[in-house]
């Protein structure tokens, strides 16, 4: 320390340089005096003041700055229809809002209206073709009352659209009209609409933002501050605590763009009429807010369970007054209300600032400056790699529950540290199980194992009920029911035989739009005689209408090989393609190069040997497998078209297929590459033919892979870094149809291949000697009626690589984003113990998805398949079981049904929701 008082030091966390004004509360020293910016993450013991450097200012060219004094505020008045002028004028971002379940929700009228749910069509706020300007807007507002009016709020550097593949078509520089930047300050909840009271540290506020426009929010209990400004570098936005006694939950939120916002017109009297630069103001907020900066740049706390990852269900107020519970969710929300006000811990504050937040020596962790942790607002942030952290880790790390910032307690430790953080002080209700709920002293997986009689006598011996198929089948039929009624992405395990397949076939689904939403039901089976079973379940149920695809040696005679050349002597039309036998050919062209049946069959009709019309094709009657897509999924009119469609998993690469309907996947989907089709030789031979094909600098598989490995493996630069990237921007390189059917080493996955095992060879090798690269591939667009919609054919190609430049794992999962809903039925969960205290472990080996050997460890063949299908996010984690805790996933969650003597009812415990 240098011996100066606190209040003479630089405010900003860890500085102890002499601050310019020792008068002045918030005062910098005199290298941050302008603005604060900081590297991505603060190394071990760093001083702040060695990592910081200016921040630039957005361009704000026809905003100035306000160097007067404001005039006189009025705080308990309001002048509508007042709107700031230079967007009024000037401005082209201009949207439309209309509630949608409490939710003020971009809406667009021209459009026509939603066909979910009722009001006008959705449409993204960050989407030009949305945008209107002020007076179009304004005038459906007059036309309608259920519109409002809302702005988007570009970003400073205004890359908003990058790295977003849904607006790639979007260049900024074109289709977004150029603007003075505005952004958000957006406060919550400091306003009495009813007596026109206004928190203090809010109101206070206000008066230096009268130099901008100011408005009240839609319901009067906040208020918007609008004008140009930008925040550090890696904060896109930060919060900060205005809250007292008297104003509880009072806040300002900070954003310089990338967002949309209301625009009420409810002008605040005494502020500007237009938007002005308000960086100053916004800079002198981060000096006095240090705290809430760190809050900020910290990363979430890791590996936290689902349960954490939404809003609390309970109030921190209702739950002051449980004392025990039968609900473990309380104790999770409990938890999560815990904050630094409520508990003392071991680990010594070393210095206050001026904002409230702390400095602390961890007491587990080595810190030479004393600063390492840092106590903000409602949390913590260990610095050294700026890790969030929550009570229950904070806890469990001073009690060497946990060893590292990136552990979550689990198990045992779990309850340990729920203990523990009592013993400090919060209040966490205790949590005792139902008395109906008891825990199953055998694990209910080896029950599963028994056969019927040996199960019930086995259950019954320890005082559980096991119900009977019948019971069981409709837990089963009610759960999937409501998974698809709720468009979830979720794996529903079951046993053995209690009738997946059964509970999708012979559903009417026609009959539940209402849980369908009208969309077609797709139940992909994972072998063609398990479709076949599937297939005689709806055939043998009454009133259930279906329809079968089947694979192109199914469906295509010629692809079959009926129309091989043979010695037998009859009527049937002998076929070669290039002198091979058509059925080989098209193994040779779908199976080994990944060319879709369709294409295949579209160039077999125009080349083949014979020069012939395809003998499966009859005049305008098209092959069997083009005609049973006829109708399907949907008929002309946009219904489904029958109650089921089945399929096998294969048939989920089709989108077509999956687009906005419910997918069923009955056993859990692999995804991986046959080996048979892409050795490690195939797979060089692959690249190597797509880098020639691209004109890349390199040419074969041993200078690409050196290449990757030298350029990414130590510092380079000059010709090794360029040729590197000259040879990365080839990769998106189209070959012609021509190419992927005629170039003997050609493969649909050549350009992600090569995509993939570069990435993986950059990224590094694990200690198994095994390193992964994932990346996003869009299989080309070899037919004439293939769509460009976003994502509309998207996979995730996978690879592991191992340290001799080897591919020993392939996996290509389709996107199913689309889908309207995602159940995959019996994947095998592993069952979480028989303890009722025990929470569900958060990591994904909370599922049996064992790794596979071969990957090294770095891949997962189960949910893996659905964690990365299902991309929108939105997760339930449910259970039938209520003997023990439910497993779950961090991504997709899991449902067991389980047969116990309970009701069929549903523990909810989370209800997660996530960005990707």
């Amino acid at each position: 320390m240098s011996g100066l008082p606190s209040k003479q030091e630089c405010t900003l966390p860890a500085c102890t340089n002499p601050a310019l004004d020792t008068t002045h509360a918030a005062s910098l020293c005199e290298t941050h005096h302008h603005q604060l910016k900081t590297t991505t993450q603060h190394t071990d013991d760093t001083p702040v003041s060695n990592q910081t450097k200016p921040t630039t200012k957005p361009e704000t060219s026809a905003q100035k700055p306000d160097e007067s004094k404001p005039s006189d505020i009025d705080l308990s008045g309001a002048e509508t229809d007042t709107y700031p002028t230079d967007l009024v004028e000037n401005g082209s971002r201009w949207l439309l809002w209309q509630y949608s379940d409490d939710r003020k929700v971009p809406r667009n009228p021209v459009w026509g209206y939603s066909s979910h749910g009722s009001g006008y069509a959705f449409v993204g706020a960050k989407n030009p073709d949305a945008w209107f300007d002020f007076d179009d807007a304004a005038n459906w507002v007059d036309h309608d009352d259920d519109l409002g009016l809302a702005y988007y709020l570009t970003s400073p550097d205004r890359n908003d659209w990058e790295g977003d593949d849904k607006y790639a078509h979007i260049n900024p520089a074109e289709d977004v009209p150029e603007e003075p930047h505005v952004g958000l300050l957006d406060f919550d909840d400091i306003r009495n609409p009813d007596t026109g009271d206004v928190a203090p540290a809010a109101a206070n506020l206000l008066e230096k933002l009268a130099g901008t426009f100011c408005e009240w929010s839609p319901s009067g209990t906040g208020a918007h501050a609008l004008g140009g400004f930008c925040l550090p570098d890696g904060v896109n936005a930060l919060t900060i605590d205005l809250s007292t006694p008297e104003w509880p939950d009072a806040e300002l939120e900070i954003y310089p763009g990338r967002r949309y916002t209301t625009i009420t017109g409810n002008h605040i009297p005494g502020t500007a009429t237009s938007t002005r630069d308000i960086h100053g103001i916004v800079e002198e907020l981060l000096a006095t807010n240090p705290g809430a900066l760190e809050a900020a740049r910290a990363a979430p706390p890791a590996g936290r369970p689902d349960q954490f990852t939404t809003e609390p269900s309970t109030s921190k107020e209702a739950l002051a007054d449980i004392e025990t519970t039968s609900d473990i969710q309380d104790v999770f929300d409990a938890i999560q209300h815990t904050g630094p006000g409520d508990i003392h811990l071991r680990s010594t504050v070393t210095r206050e600032r001026c904002d409230g937040s702390k400095d602390l020596d961890p007491s587990w962790a080595q810190s030479k400056s004393g600063t390492r942790l840092a106590e903000v607002s409602d949390g913590w942030v260990y610095r050294k790699g700026m890790q969030g952290l929550d009570a229950l880790q904070v806890v469990a790390l001073e009690e060497h529950l946990i060893t590292a910032v990136t552990d979550y307690p689990s198990g045992e430790s779990f309850w340990k540290a729920v203990d523990a953080l009592r013993e400090r002080g919060a209040h966490i209700p205790k949590y005792e199980s139902n008395a109906n709920e008891e825990v199953s002293a055998l694990p209910l997986g080896k029950l599963d194992a028994l056969d019927g009689d040996q199960r019930e006598r086995a259950a019954a011996s320890r005082d559980i009920e096991w119900p009977s198929t019948g019971e069981a089948r409709d837990r089963l039929r009610n759960r999937l029911l409501d998974a698809v009624r709720h468009q979830e992405e979720v794996v529903i395990d079951a046993p053995t035989g209690l009738g997946k397949s059964y509970a999708v076939s012979t559903e009417p689904w026609l009959n539940h739009a209402d849980a369908t939403g009208n969309q077609p039901v797709i139940h992909l089976s994972p072998t063609r005689d398990s479709r076949k079973s599937a297939v005689e379940h709806s055939r043998q149920a009454s009133g259930v209408t279906y329809r079968v695809l089947r694979g192109r040696k199914e469906a295509c005679p010629v692809a079959h090989g009926t129309h091989d050349p043979s010695e037998k002597d009859d009527d049937t039309a002998n076929m070669t393609m290039n002198g091979t036998p058509v059925s080989q050919w098209f193994d040779a062209v779908c199976d080994g190069r990944g060319v879709p049946f369709s294409t295949a069959h579209a160039y077999l009709a125009e080349h083949n040997d014979q020069d012939i019309e395809l003998p499966c094709e009859h005049g305008d009657d098209p092959c069997p497998a083009v005609s049973q897509w006829d109708d399907l999924p949907r008929t002309q009119d946009g219904d489904p078209a029958v109650d089921v469609i089945h399929a096998t998993h294969q048939f989920a690469y089709v989108p077509g297929l999956t687009q906005s309907c419910n997918v069923i996947f009955d056993e859990r989907p692999d995804f991986a590459v046959d080996g048979d089709f892409l050795t490690n030789d195939r797979i060089q031979r692959a690249v190597t033919a797509f880098l020639q094909e691209a004109g890349a600098p390199v040419t074969t598989w041993e200078s690409f892979v050196t290449l990757a490995r030298t350029a990414y493996g130590r510092p380079v630069q000059g010709d090794v870094l360029r040729e590197a990237h000259a040879t990365s921007a080839r990769f998106d390189h189209e070959p012609s149809r021509e190419w992927y059917l005629e170039h003997p080493d050609a493969h649909t996955l050549a350009p992600a291949l090569a995509k993939a095992v570069w990435a993986a060879l950059t990224s590094g090798f694990d200690a198994n000697g095994r390193s992964v690269g994932t990346v996003s591939h869009t299989p080309p667009r070899l037919d004439a009626s293939a769509r460009d919609d976003d994502n509309w054919s998207r996979t995730w190609v996978s690879v592991v690589v191992d340290s001799n430049n080897r591919v020993c794992t392939i996996r290509s999962v389709p996107d199913l984003s689309g889908a309207r809903a995602v159940v995959g039925l019996d994947a095998h969960p592993s069952l979480p113990s028989g303890n009722a205290t025990q929470p569900p472990t958060s990591s994904l080996t909370a599922c049996s998805m064992s790794t596979n050997a071969a990957s090294g460890g770095a891949t997962n063949a189960a949910l893996e398949s659905f964690r990365s299908v299902t991309q929108s996010g939105r997760s339930r984690v449910a259970s039938t079981l209520t003997k023990t805790q439910p497993a779950f996933s961090l991504n997709t969650s899991i449902s067991t049904i389980r047969a116990d003597s309970t009701p069929a009812s549903l523990l909810r415990v989370s209800n997660a929701t996530s960005n990707s």
